[in-house]
């Protein structure tokens, strides 16, 4: 396997983003998979940006080209939800109210503990190319040992439907 590419195009919405919004204790990794499937990487970052704001940490492209989005540790808005899973409120009570939270805001989110990763994918279904695949282990794993080596890759690397029933990632 050739070593994949890292590339820094850093959100333009960092400069709003930097208002004291830190991750303080990482506590997951938490993977998604792009909105468009066939799409590269590159398409699902200039959505987050101009519409819906989301900012991950890393994008990995279908051909293994990684991408920092937002650097660490400052927060993604990535792992949100309008009704937390009963085991997120469990394993994250600090961060998941057990509300729907469009009805009462909530400051205290998953993205106050986790870091976001989003891979571009096949089908929707979550297929991803090898390269993808190989890229979203390597980048994990470095992440897991750059910022928090406590952390379980068994258990500390969820998928976004560990905290929503609303997102199939």
């Amino acid at each position: 396997m050739d070593k994949p590419k890292i590339i820094k195009l850093l959100n333009p919405e960092l400069k709003t983003m930097t208002d004291g919004r830190r991750v303080l204790d990482l506590q997951a990794e938490v993977i998604h998979w792009t909105a468009a499937p066939g799409q590269s990487a590159l398409v699902t970052m200039q959505y987050c940006i101009y519409t819906t704001k989301h900012a991950y940490h890393n994008f990995v492209d279908r051909d293994g080209t990684i991408y920092q989005f937002t650097p660490f540790p400052i927060r993604g808005d990535h792992c949100g939800a309008n009704v937390y899973t009963q085991a997120a409120i469990s394993r994250f009570p600090n961060y998941c109210p057990p509300t729907d939270h469009r009805v009462i805001p909530h400051k205290n989110t998953p993205n106050n503990v986790t870091l976001g990763v989003c891979a571009a994918v096949e089908d929707w279904n979550g297929t991803m190319t090898d390269a993808c695949y190989n890229s979203l282990v390597l980048i994990t794993a470095k992440n897991i040992v750059k910022y928090n080596k406590k952390l379980d890759p068994l258990n500390d690397v969820l998928l976004h439907s560990f905290f929503t029933d609303e997102k199939k990632c």
